[in-house]
């Protein structure tokens, strides 16, 4: 029993550990977006898909 449940916390830690690195990386690229925002909207306003 006691295995089972170490592995269900493992699997569940694992599990969480890896959709808050996946934010992590979407809110790391939002910041360096936002620190050269300007570089951003220019590049947005200059693309052909506008």
């Amino acid at each position: 029993y006691v295995d089972h449940r170490l592995t269900v916390v493992r699997r569940r830690t694992a599990h969480r550990l890896g959709k808050r690195q996946d934010r992590l990386h979407l809110v790391e690229g939002l910041l360096l977006a936002l620190v050269d925002i300007d570089e951003v909207i220019e590049i947005i306003r200059t693309s052909d898909d506008a």
